[in-house]
């Protein structure tokens, strides 16, 4: 009996985890973006407006994460998140008429750093 009541314990311990996790998990400034684990974004990179052609957002997070990792946290998320991968290399993608394009980059101080833009796509 003792250990049923630890395990309901445990499971409710990481459902509460998880919860929050997916909280915090997404960008502020893009609606459905998900955050990579290991970055966070930068407050001050928010740039989010509505166009006549749609939405226009940028984005910038920062971490100590490898590259590697981050590449392929999208590639494998974002088809995930109704995007379709138009470049798995390039991380650009498209979704209800809106494109996304991902930028990542070591700066000196060996932090990575990420750019998330999103445009309406060409054509829309």
């Amino acid at each position: 009996m003792r250990r049923s009541w630890q395990a309901g314990l445990v499971a409710l311990g990481l459902t509460v985890v998880a919860v929050a996790a997916r909280a915090d998990g997404f960008l502020s400034c893009v609606d459905q973006l998900p955050l990579a684990p290991g970055l966070v974004e930068t407050a001050d990179s928010c740039l989010n407006f509505d166009t006549a052609a749609g939405r226009v957002a940028q984005a910038e997070a920062r971490g100590t994460v490898p590259v590697t990792e981050v590449r392929a946290f999208y590639r494998s998320v974002l088809p995930a998140f109704g995007w379709n991968l138009l470049d798995p290399d390039a991380l650009a993608a498209t979704r209800s008429g809106e494109r996304l394009k991902i930028s990542v980059e070591v700066t000196e101080g060996n932090e990575l750093r990420v750019h998330y833009a999103l445009a309406p796509s060409p054509g829309n």
